[in-house]
């Protein structure tokens, strides 16, 4: 039987892909189509329901692992995610595995039925990309090698892609058109924040790519009120950077162990900026920081009384992220390996797939008028709120969606991109 590979290209952006080995043909048609409420004044809520689903609160404890996996390789450097894409490729991979692959899987993905995911994923899919006063796009799709037109997916496996994911499914050889043609859909699905995902040649051994693609766009609901050139960042080593800082008063605060925070709305109160800078270095904060007292502190966003100050540095960035070395530390192992995987679920024709590759990329954007990536929001009871927050040293950022605070986008700031 002829072992092929599985990508999953989860983009942001997430990418990757099933592998397997096989002979592929070079005169290959082109790709065909597969025949086959928040209130809107947060300042009138004095506090906020919990999550309504075990769903909503294993997404958050996946972000906090995922992030947590991608610092702790590269502790010195930025890191930035998308833990709502890597959910949804790895949640539509998951689908077409069997055994024992795809209980870790599940465990990996918050240890809820698939079932379950499935139907929790939709529901915030069709949320979030529902119309409001923040632009958020999120698309599904996978191309299938069939260069003769005879590899089809398994049945269920397409209902389960194509009506629950709405995913994008075309087939065809996946050769040097097939991959302009995927990064074009991801550039279309990423206002062009994500030109390129796939950067090299597709490896002939490559059955099918499962890939996502969203992107976030949203003005702040008050601007910050001013940029100062001469701000000053002191990065994770010590040395201290001349940055661009962003100065506003603000009412949203979170509070926890260790930690000062603050959260920032975008119009409309469906999302919002929060960020968390630690008393301590990062390298100490973050991985003691546990996803039930994440989720405490989005959950009850604190409304201080007199407005505090906050400055932020103004700064984009993108960064590009190997997904298996995380996924494996957090459970997902067999899946990756040609020997134990089980994606007979997959195809019609039962080929051994397993994982080659799984990678992201993401950028984001963050100035005075706001934000291109993700948000989320949510507002408890008053209290005593911090004088000063001066995100000047490394801190943990998220974009959130606010019904139940999951977050969509993740970050550690190190230092400042190109910054002297």
């Amino acid at each position: 039987m002829k072992k092929q590979i599985l990508s999953i290209f989860l983009t942001c952006v997430i990418v990757g892909g099933l592998t397997g080995c096989g002979n592929l043909k070079q005169d290959a048609p082109a790709f065909t189509a597969n025949p086959a409420p928040v209130s809107e004044d947060a300042e009138t809520q004095n506090e906020y329901s919990p999550p309504v689903s075990k769903a909503a609160e294993t997404q958050t404890d996946f972000a906090l692992d995922l992030l947590k996996e991608a610092y702790l390789k590269n502790p010195q450097q930025n890191v930035l995610l998308s833990p709502y894409s890597a959910m949804q490729a790895l949640a539509m991979a998951a689908n077409g595995a069997g055994g024992n692959t795809r209980t870790e899987m599940e465990q990996t993905l918050g240890g809820i039925p698939l079932d379950s995911l499935n139907a929790s994923l939709r529901d915030l899919r069709d949320k979030l990309t529902s119309d409001r006063s923040c632009t958020f796009r999120s698309a599904n799709a996978i191309w299938v090698n069939s260069p003769d037109g005879n590899n089809h997916l398994n049945p269920d496996f397409d209902k389960i892609v194509s009506k629950g994911y709405d995913a994008k499914l075309s087939f065809g050889q996946l050769d040097e058109a097939a991959r302009r043609e995927i990064n074009q859909w991801c550039s279309e699905n990423t206002d062009q924040m994500i030109p390129e995902i796939v950067t090299g040649e597709i490896p002939d051994t490559t059955a099918l790519m499962l890939l996502n693609a969203a992107c976030f766009e949203g003005k702040w609901k008050q601007a910050f009120r001013s940029v100062y050139n001469e701000g000053t960042f002191i990065r994770y080593d010590g040395k201290e950077q001349t940055v661009p800082m962003m100065a506003a008063s603000e009412k949203y605060y979170l509070e926890g162990e260790n930690m000062k925070g603050f959260v920032k709305y975008y119009t409309g109160e469906d999302f919002a900026f929060a960020a968390i800078l630690p008393d301590e270095d990062m390298e100490h904060y973050l991985p003691t920081l546990k996803p039930e007292d994440l989720r405490t502190m989005l959950m009850h966003v604190k409304v201080a009384s007199t407005p505090f100050d906050v400055e932020l540095p103004k700064f984009s960035l993108e960064c590009r992220t190997d997904m298996v070395p995380l996924l494996k530390n957090m459970g997902m192992t067999s899946a990756f390996d040609g020997d134990t995987a089980d994606f007979s679920r997959t195809l019609e024709d039962p080929a051994l797939l397993w994982i080659g590759e799984a990678y992201q990329s993401v950028y984001i954007e963050v100035d005075q008028e706001g934000t291109k990536a993700a948000a989320g929001t949510v507002v408890s009871e008053e209290s005593c709120a911090p004088e000063r927050i001066a995100f000047d040293r490394p801190f943990l950022y998220m974009i959130v969606e606010t019904k139940n605070m999951t977050p969509l986008f993740t970050g550690v700031f190190n230092e400042v991109p190109g910054a002297s």
